[in-house]
């Protein structure tokens, strides 16, 4: 992916031989949107799998979107695709640690600094706009944070039994 975003971020390196360069490269060269059929002959089983999501934030890929039979990706630091891909499969009923989501969504010069409430609030910010996550355990006091997605991948599964 292109080095582009903010200072810190992580960028995901793939292979001219991983099996997924075709649509990494699709996804650098500016397409979101992939017809479902085609994402799954490309991924070798269904994008909504639970093994498959951790599989694309590995190499940098949030889903973002679903709608009508296509599925819309974003290149993202490989730890914020790994929140956010997580968080359409399930709400983590543990939750993820505050200063782990502040160094994928909030790149910073010194990751190790203490958590402040700005911080929180730009992180909430962040996962609402950009991402439709809600994290309302951000503006408590706790350590660790609960993402829920305003949609999952379980909601999909069962939206389409009931259609079919």
């Amino acid at each position: 992916m292109p080095a582009a975003g903010p200072a810190f971020e992580k960028v995901a390196f793939v292979h001219a031989h991983h099996t997924l360069v075709g649509l990494v490269g699709r996804v650098r060269d500016g397409q979101e949107w992939f017809q479902e059929e085609d994402l799954n002959a490309e991924l070798g089983g269904s994008w909504s799998a639970f093994w498959v999501l951790p599989q694309l934030a590995k190499i940098g890929l949030a889903v973002v979107d679903y709608g009508e039979d296509e599925v819309r990706l974003r290149p993202a630091d490989p730890r914020a695709a790994r929140f956010v891909n997580e968080s359409r499969r399930q709400v983590s009923p543990k939750g993820f640690k505050i200063q782990r989501l502040i160094e994928a969504f909030l790149p910073v010069r010194d990751p190790c600094r203490r958590v402040t409430d700005d911080r929180r609030l730009v992180l909430a910010e962040v996962l609402g706009e950009s991402w439709e996550i809600e994290a309302d355990d951000l503006l408590s006091e706790r350590r660790r944070v609960r993402l829920v997605s305003r949609w999952t991948v379980s909601k999909v599964i069962d939206l389409e039994l009931e259609t079919a």
